[in-house]
């Protein structure tokens, strides 16, 4: 469960930060589509680390 949080956590901080600096900057939507795609980003690669730990024999 808290693979799929850290997911959505991330997506909704690319958004809200995107969205922020296009309203600074006058750019939209160009912005917001970034921090779109680097929340997936950075939550796609938490999520696949999450994976590997979890499948990773204890000690």
């Amino acid at each position: 469960m808290s693979l799929g949080l850290e997911l959505a956590v991330a997506m909704v901080l690319g958004v809200v930060g995107g969205r922020w600096a296009d309203e600074k900057l006058g750019t939209s939507p160009a912005l917001l589509l970034t921090g779109v795609a680097l929340g997936f980003g950075a939550g796609l690669y938490l999520l696949v680390r999450g994976v590997k730990q979890a499948q990773t024999p204890r000690r």
